[in-house]
């Protein structure tokens, strides 16, 4: 990237484990993406917890 934004944008993907391309075929085309892992982000939840009291 030759620009000061688009060198953060590349290098703040990279810290962040994703990836950064950008492709100019009749307009401007930028993509990041990040892999999205639900083991890390969300906390383990017992199944005891997910009864409510509204059970018939």
């Amino acid at each position: 990237p030759g620009s000061l934004g688009m060198s953060l944008m590349a290098g703040l993907s990279e810290d962040l484990d994703g990836s950064f391309a950008m492709e100019n075929n009749n307009g401007t085309t930028i993509k990041i993406s990040f892999i999205h892992d639900l083991a890390i982000k969300q906390p383990h939840i017992p199944a005891s917890s997910l009864i409510t009291n509204n059970q018939a």
